[in-house]
């Protein structure tokens, strides 16, 4: 937003353009002080407290995917299987700005977007699941089909539509689908051991609202 220090710049500005003009004892070429007053207006501007970017409580989560075909596999399917069969493929970035909720997907070079599905509530059972307990990601309510294999998607949501007060953590579900070396492959957010009750390896995390 311009304020009366920034119209003010501008005014200058267009005033010294009709010509040179003497300013303290010493003329200086036009074309030097339009630089010097661009310059000042930008540096005004950005510095404004209304373009400031605020950063409330980041937090950082791996994106996990695996293959398919893997669950395919017979035998039980363990902890121990699960941390076989996954790759590493980039990062969730997490924060807010006291008015909307940040979520950003971040893959590695190697690997790509190509959708991302997301869904964010209060506790785990708010997410959209199937009756044995996976999620139905095609009922999260925050999606970006065809990204043409981006490596960055970012999702901006009011704390409004959430309905969690400063203090408050929700659950968030983060699924993609990635591109990389092998393929496509799906991802989730991840964090540790919070998996979906149901028989796959979807997997959430937890923030809080500060």
């Amino acid at each position: 937003m311009l304020n009366l220090e920034h119209i003010s710049i501008f005014c200058i500005s267009a005033y010294i353009l009709k010509g040179k003009r003497k300013f303290r004892g010493i003329y200086l070429r036009k074309k030097i002080l339009v630089a010097l007053l661009s310059l000042a207006t930008l540096v005004a501007i950005f510095s404004s407290p209304a373009l400031a970017v605020v950063i409330i409580n980041p937090q950082c989560n791996n994106l996990v995917a695996a293959s398919p075909h893997y669950y395919l596999e017979p035998g039980p399917k363990t902890a121990d299987w699960y941390t076989s069969h996954k790759t590493e493929v980039g990062y969730m970035h997490t924060w807010n700005d006291g008015s909307n909720l940040h979520v950003e997907y971040r893959t590695f070079s190697s690997w790509s977007l190509t959708e991302t599905h997301l869904a964010v509530a209060e506790t785990v059972d708010g997410i959209p699941q199937t009756k044995s307990g996976n999620p139905k990601v095609g009922n999260f309510p925050y999606k970006h089909q065809k990204l043409g294999c981006t490596t960055v998607d970012e999702y901006v949501i009011p704390l409004s539509l959430i309905g969690v007060s400063p203090g408050n953590s929700v659950v968030i579900a983060a699924h993609a689908v990635v591109s990389g070396p092998g393929g496509e492959e799906t991802a989730w957010g991840n964090c540790g051991n919070s998996y979906f009750s149901g028989n796959n390896w979807a997997t959430y995390f937890s923030y809080k609202i500060t």
